[in-house]
């Protein structure tokens, strides 16, 4: 049995949809049991609903030493909630100093760990697809900016 099959088998007549939207033959054909997996786990979990989240980086890259040193802003609702200044981190570090920062803040989901002690919830992924949130970046170009 296909997988696109073993899905429209295992929901009878009932119609896939992804966001309300029916999904098309081609998508159900291409994604098979995966698809109905996905499907299946979002009908059964009443997703929680998050506060805007936006998390806003600065990075400066110190051209004497060659270190790179960044500040972050987390906004809620709009609000600034935290700036967490001059710390040590490049490329997508700041990301990683928000959620510490919103882990121990009030969120305290994005700290569940597995058994080896690595994050459940973690990523940009995360904070895009599930909480809904945002975050941007710019390059600095004087340390005074961050």
């Amino acid at each position: 049995m296909s997988g696109s099959s073993k899905a429209l088998a295992m929901w009878g007549a009932q119609q896939l949809t992804l966001a309300g939207e029916a999904i098309p033959e081609s998508t159900k054909k291409a994604c098979g049991d995966g698809l109905s997996t996905a499907v299946a786990s979002a009908k059964s979990k009443p997703a929680k609903k998050y506060p805007q989240i936006h998390i806003e980086g600065r990075r400066w890259f110190q051209k004497t030493f060659g270190n790179t040193y960044h500040s972050v802003r987390i906004l809620v609702d709009g609000k600034q909630v935290c700036y967490l200044p001059f710390t040590y981190g490049y490329c997508e570090q700041f990301l990683q100093t928000a959620w510490e920062w919103l882990a121990a803040n009030g969120f305290p989901e994005l700290d569940e760990r597995h058994a080896n002690g690595s994050r459940k919830n973690y990523g940009t992924q995360y904070l895009r697809d599930v909480m809904g949130g945002s975050y941007s970046v710019i390059d600095v170009q004087r340390k005074k900016d961050l």
